[in-house]
């Protein structure tokens, strides 16, 4: 592992070059970024190199870990269960039926790489879904607009994803916005009236930064040092001082210590700024030292993350907070040097994620008294944007409504676009974003189980979605076993049981019946309140 603390201070003259890059220079800059990058990371030591065997060097990492554990992993999942839970986990949405057919038909050796690097190439799907995944993190919203200082970067995000903009580029930017780039972020929540110390937008930049990009928790250390980590009172203010014109003034537990604190990084060694810079100069500093490939904290965090979001587990836990745990994994080593050998591109770090044996392991069977991380996958429940989506896409009803002010291509509009989230969405667990969400709940509640069984919001969805069903092709179907094939198919990704079919054909009914829109409401509410359809297993 690479320690911040160890490293040498020879190659900081590339802080020099890094630093004059502003978010909204011309393309040459940032190919000077992207040079120095790449020239830092070809300097850095290499990482632990994978035992031998076979497969990828995932793979072998994993294998060795797994021997010595002594444990024997089970035999893939099949091709419907891989392709769901590649579907939702890439695009967010389940796959079609003809989508799987076409899938299930394919008989080529490579037809998981096929079809992941197909459904990576599909930029607008893609990067519709991975917007909400980011505005968890960037606290992004447009619902609420704080005294008029909450600024959103929709608008720079979504063509940040589409175009798959490399990982490091993106936090530069949004650390060094300059005067057209996304200041938003770094803006913040302006609360009403008093504030307290620790929740001013430097200390919230600070808290935010340290959490999401550096596994770094310092909310607790943003008021007194910290009781959960290693985290000092001063680390927090001297990080929040790259985010304000002059040095801010330390309070501890909200009172005024009348000590000033320099703008210093987290891991000091990564370079320094001059205690009387400028805004400007201050910015540029922090964006390098948090993205410059000899912190390797920032892409370890990163591919944690990514890792997180696929397995429902990072590789190190908590992902929020490296400074309370053991930081020692080869396997992360590997990862996160890879990660930076391409570039910091994101979707390269999914597919080596995606493609890896244990991703596409069964879901291991919970172990209360004992608990062995990286065996497989854990069960996940949709996020509330990729269940509604999944329910207009098995009906074909897509709900309008204002929108976030941002140009898509796609005729519907997915969860994620709606400005005002209403009470099914923030029940499935959308939060308000006032506040960094780098993970959601997986645990149900009352009040989803009330949303889902009798609430208004879904019933009016599956009201319209029925209507809309049964004025296409399908509701004018007359062989009912047909109709509850493809049913069963859009919404679960299988063929629906014997039983199963005998439980909806009555109330599917056929064309030369009245009345039939009660049935299909029924025959809805079932599928989208099964479990299967609710989680990615």
């Amino acid at each position: 592992m690479i320690s911040p603390r160890t490293l040498s201070l020879a190659c900081l003259g590339s802080l020099l070059v890094l630093g004059a890059v502003q978010a909204d220079t011309p393309r040459k800059s940032w190919d000077t970024f992207r040079a120095s990058q790449r020239a830092e990371v070809a300097s850095l030591p290499k990482p632990p190199q994978p035992p031998p065997g076979e497969g990828s060097a995932l793979d072998r990492f994993l294998a060795a870990y797994w021997k010595k554990q002594g444990y024997t992993p089970p035999a893939p999942v099949d091709e419907r269960t891989f392709a769901r839970r590649v579907y939702f986990d890439v695009i967010g949405l389940p796959p079609t039926p003809q989508q799987l057919q076409g899938f299930l038909a394919d008989r080529s050796p490579d037809k998981r790489a096929k079809l992941v690097d197909r459904l990576l190439a599909e930029k607008e799907a893609y990067a519709e879904h991975w917007m909400t995944y980011w505005n968890d993190l960037l606290r992004n919203d447009e619902q609420t607009n704080i005294d008029g200082l909450r600024k959103p970067v929709t608008t720079w995000l979504y063509p940040a994803l589409l175009e798959n903009r490399p990982l490091d580029q993106m936090v530069f930017e949004l650390l060094n916005p300059g005067p057209n780039g996304p200041d938003g972020y770094l803006k913040g929540v302006n609360w009403r009236g008093r504030v307290n110390a620790s929740q001013t937008p430097p200390i919230q930049a600070a808290q935010n930064v340290g959490q999401v990009f550096l596994a770094s928790a310092l909310k607790c250390a943003s008021c007194h040092n910290s009781f959960i980590n290693k985290r000092k009172l001063a680390e927090a203010y001297g990080l929040a001082s790259f985010f304000t014109p002059q040095n801010l003034e330390i309070h501890r537990c909200d009172k005024p210590t009348g000590v000033k604190a320099a703008p210093v990084f987290l891991f000091p060694d990564l370079g320094t700024v001059d205690p009387k810079a400028d805004l400007n100069t201050r910015r540029q500093a922090v964006a390098t030292m948090v993205t410059r490939p000899r912190n390797p904290r920032f892409a370890r965090a990163m591919v944690n993350r990514l890792w997180k979001r696929l397995l429902g587990e990072g590789i190190l836990e908590p992902a929020d907070d490296f400074d309370s745990v053991t930081l020692e994994s080869p396997l992360l080593d590997w990862l996160a040097y890879d990660f930076m050998a391409h570039d910091y591109n994101a979707k390269h770090m999914l597919r080596t994620i995606l493609l890896s044996r244990i991703y596409q392991l069964p879901v291991p069977p919970a172990n209360p008294k004992k608990k062995t991380p990286l065996l497989g996958p854990t069960e996940r429940r949709l996020t509330s944007e990729q269940y509604l989506d999944a329910v207009a896409q098995l009906t074909g009803y897509w709900p309008g409504g204002p929108a976030m002010q941002v140009r898509v291509a796609n005729p519907h509009m997915r969860t994620w676009r709606h400005k005002k989230p209403d009470a099914l969405t923030t029940a499935l667990g959308r939060p308000n974003r006032e506040q960094v969400c780098t993970e959601r709940s997986q645990e149900s509640t009352v009040l989803q189980a009330l949303e889902l069984v009798n609430g208004r919001t879904l019933a009016e969805r599956l009201q319209a979605g029925a209507k809309t069903l049964l004025a296409s092709e399908l509701g004018r179907q007359e062989n009912g076993d047909e109709v509850a094939r493809v049913l069963y198919l859009r919404a679960l990704g299988r063929i629906p049981t014997a039983e199963e079919v005998a439980l909806v054909k009555p109330l599917l009914g056929t064309p030369k019946e009245k009345n039939r829109q009660e049935g299909w409401e029924d025959v809805l509410w079932v599928l989208v309140n099964n479990p299967e359809f609710q989680f990615v297993r």
